[in-house]
């Protein structure tokens, strides 16, 4: 299988943005803003770029995956595919990976789904380090991480199967007089606060859901 290292690009440069007026507007990511669980990302606070690009804030711009790497935070979820950004670029914690994937080999989606699968958070936890209760994911942990699926058009198909369905849970979700799914009996939960919500089967699905093309 082949490694994440030779299908991203980790931590881009903010030099990117060196072209633009310092008094552009971006988007402004704290840790509060990525969502728990499955993921989510408010992009809809603003900072001007001279505000930013100095201080050592993470760089990211639309199509970019952010990941959480600091404890509590990784083990709770937090990751966003970053859309609809202010001026398309945003400044994040530093706390965050921020991870490119390359369109051609490898779809966004699927990378986000797959930074939720039992496997790479498993990973992820296995490479902490630091002290003080303060531990952080590597950037090796993320490089070489084994991609189970490299054909594109399997994973956008994948991509496709796991939105419909995290889409059907939350509509489940929404409605208090439908928590139970009528065939199984089976009480839906928060993922995380403030992310969106998760059916506790939901994480063995989307694992189940990386490994193969479902039927369209």
């Amino acid at each position: 299988m082949m490694r994440l290292r030779s299908l991203i690009q980790l931590n881009p440069s903010k030099t990117e943005a060196a072209h633009l007026s310092p008094l552009t507007e971006v988007t402004f990511a704290p840790m509060e803003a990525l969502a728990d669980g499955l993921g989510g990302l408010d992009a809809s606070s603003p900072r001007t770029l001279a505000s930013v690009e100095t201080g050592s804030y993470s760089y990211f711009r639309n199509g970019d995956v952010l990941l959480a790497k600091v404890t509590p935070c990784f083990e709770n979820g937090k990751k966003a595919l970053a859309e609809n950004l202010i001026s398309g670029i945003g400044f994040a914690t530093s706390e965050v990976h921020v991870i490119r994937p390359e369109t051609r080999k490898l779809d966004p989606r699927y990378l986000l789904f797959l930074l939720c699968s039992e496997d790479f958070r498993a990973a992820g936890a296995a490479s902490m380090t630091g002290a003080g209760g303060l531990k952080r994911v590597s950037e090796e942990a993320v490089k070489n991480y084994r991609l189970p699926v490299t054909n594109l058009g399997h994973q956008k198909a994948i991509a496709d199967f796991l939105d419909r369905e995290t889409a059907r849970i939350e509509s489940i979700d929404r409605n208090p007089r439908t928590i139970f799914e009528p065939d199984r009996g089976e009480k839906s939960s928060s993922c995380g606060a403030g992310g969106k919500r998760q059916h506790p089967r939901c994480a063995s699905e989307c694992q189940a859901g990386l490994v193969w093309a479902p039927s369209r």
